[in-house]
């Protein structure tokens, strides 16, 4: 699988930027690692490339943030789902249109949530450390988060 290394965060921003430029409304991103690993950051660059505007963070609070813009970005942050029965209730299955980017952090705590069509990146690394990005990996081979 394609393997990105990240050494800045220029560089993370250089990357967000190409990737923006191939993406259309009904894409779907999910961004999994540990945390630390630079899932938020690389979600407000590539938030930024998509609308133009520099106002992502994670709304692992709110489950899901909307940015308008360009292109309209959903963010998703998973990481305080405990049940996946849960998820019919929280209506977050509405993020998935087709004018839209949605963009989720931690997929592993509700991969039934996240379309066929969903291409996933693995970042590792933390702190001062170069982040290394996996391109498309299965999310059944790559679970790092305790409550996966």
């Amino acid at each position: 699988m394609p393997r990105v290394q990240l050494t800045s965060l220029h560089d993370t921003q250089l990357f967000a930027q190409g990737l923006a430029l191939g993406l259309r409304g009904g894409d779907v991103i999910a961004f999994s690692g540990p945390i630390g690993s630079g899932k938020t950051t690389l979600i407000r660059s590539l938030t930024t490339a998509l609308t133009g505007d520099d106002v992502a963070s994670s709304p692992s609070f709110l489950l899901w943030q909307r940015y308008e813009g360009r292109i309209p970005v959903n963010h998703l942050d998973l990481y305080r789902i405990e049940n996946q029965a849960d998820l019919p209730e929280l209506g977050l299955h509405e993020a998935f249109d087709s004018s839209s980017v949605t963009l989720v952090e931690w997929p592993e705590q509700a991969p039934t949530l996240l379309p066929a069509h969903t291409v996933y990146l693995k970042l590792q690394g933390a702190g001062d450390e170069p982040r290394h990005l996996e391109l498309g990996y299965s999310l059944h081979e790559h679970s790092d988060h305790p409550g996966a």
